[in-house]
């Protein structure tokens, strides 16, 4: 199989075809309305997006302030289903961005 010319596994492909552009456009312009510059105190506004983007996903989200301003997002996929016998995955991000400039 493959995707744009990139061989994949029947199971990268299962992935693959679970990417619903349109939700992944729209996301992105959430995460971008919602600022999240630092300095600046808006990374809270971009903390709520990736919860709301994730419960409205089925996950488990929570957020940990780490500081004012500055919460920490996590988010677990529920035992069970598709993945309960396979490894674990850890994905760390920064949600916080430079301060916008000219250009």
């Amino acid at each position: 199989m493959s995707r744009d010319g990139v061989r994949c596994s029947p199971q990268e492909q299962a992935v693959l075809d679970l990417i619903d552009t349109d939700e992944l456009v729209d996301l992105t312009c959430a995460l971008v309305n919602a600022a999240g510059e630092n300095p600046g105190g808006t990374e809270e506004d971009t903390a709520h997006v990736l919860e709301r983007a994730a419960s409205e996903r089925g996950l488990t989200a929570r957020s940990d302030v780490v500081s004012p301003g500055r919460p920490n997002v996590d988010v677990d996929l529920p035992v069970g289903g598709p993945v309960a016998d396979g490894p674990g995955l850890l994905f760390l991000g920064h949600s916080d961005v430079v301060p916008a400039g000219p250009g």
